[in-house]
Formats: C-alpha cells, sequence, structure tokens
C-alpha cells in the first residue's frame, strides 16, 4: 500500500511493524503469520492493529456493521487483509476531514511504541 514503511530496528521479530504515514495504523505482519499458523491470539506478537484512541470508537463501529467474523475465518490471511483493506479506507476518510494534511512519520510511531529516537525503517 502507498505510504506505509516497514520498522525493524532491531533483531526481535515481535518489534517489527509496518507503519502507515498517511493515517496512524501499524501492525505486525509476522505476527499475524503467527496467528493464523497457530490459529490463536500470539501474545507480545503486536499481531493486533494499533490505532489512535481518537479513531478507535470509528473504526470499532464501521467493522461492527461488516457483521461477525469466525473463530476459523479470523485466524486466516485473507481475513486480515479484508480487514486491513477496510481500517485503511475508514482511516483515510477521517484523516481527509481534517483541515491541514497530517503525515505520521516513523518519530510518532516511536514516541507511541515508548522507543527513544528515530524509528528505524529499512
Amino acid at each position: 500500500m502507498a505510504g506505509t514503511r516497514w520498522h525493524s530496528q532491531s533483531e526481535d521479530y515481535r518489534g517489527y511493524r509496518v507503519e502507515f504515514e498517511p493515517f496512524f495504523l501499524c501492525f505486525n505482519p509476522i505476527g499475524i503469520a503467527m496467528e493464523v499458523a497457530t490459529q490463536e491470539d500470539a501474545a507480545g506478537w503486536n499481531a493486533h492493529f494499533q490505532l489512535l484512541e481518537d479513531t478507535r470508537a470509528q473504526v470499532e463501529r464501521s467493522l461492527a456493521e461488516s457483521g461477525e467474523v469466525g473463530h476459523d475465518d479470523y485466524y486466516t490471511f485473507s481475513v486480515r487483509f479484508e480487514t486491513l483493506q477496510h481500517i485503511a479506507d475508514v482511516l483515510g476518510s477521517l484523516e481527509s476531514k481534517h483541515k491541514q494534511r497530517r503525515s505520521f512519520g516513523p518519530d510518532v510511531y516511536g514516541a507511541a511504541h515508548g522507543e527513544r529516537g528515530k524509528g528505524g525503517e529499512a
């Protein structure tokens, strides 16, 4: 997707993430792969889609309107990708309502994840 970057600051794969610049959204795709492989939540792998609190309610409401997702479907790459696309659409729409374009760079994500200095994209 346009406006994304890969963050891989260390050798610890649990800290890897894909970050979006046009809006705040990040996740660890390796964590998603772990969950799909094991068919259960992978604690500490940050597979969930991380959002800003001020967007969470709108995103959750929009996802709820899409209908329930069963356990077997939730742990598939296709449903995760569809969910990612849906969330990106909602966040893009929310960001378009701001008078001035915002950009979420490595420093923003680093601060949100308690990292010192600039994010280490690869």
